[in-house]
């Protein structure tokens, strides 16, 4: 199984993050990367259906994980993250959430 990191690729002020969360990054193990973005695509619904609305707000029906124009997808080499397996099942290892806005 592949080790992948998705980070964003547009600034954090562009406006194509309309209400997107932004993530600073995320550690996938998966096969593709269509596959991690996917993933952390549901990791972020599982997140967003937990918290409460605060006001009149429109939730999208996709991830910004979908955009290629909002995050890269790369490749992890295995030394580059020395204590993460690459065995196991396809699941989000570690997520970073954006914790200020620009």
């Amino acid at each position: 199984m592949n080790l992948w990191i998705i980070a964003p690729a547009a600034p954090l002020n562009d406006s194509r993050w309309l209400n997107f969360p932004q993530w600073t990054e995320v550690v996938v193990r998966a096969q593709t990367a269509a596959e991690a973005r996917m993933l952390a695509g549901r990791m972020e619904q599982r997140l967003d259906a937990d918290l409460t609305p605060t006001g009149n707000e429109s939730h999208p029906f996709r991830s910004g994980f979908e955009d290629e124009k909002l995050y890269h997808v790369r490749r992890l080499e295995p030394r580059e993250l020395p204590d993460t397996a690459a065995k196991g099942p396809p699941e989000v290892l570690h997520a970073r959430q954006v914790t200020e806005t620009p």
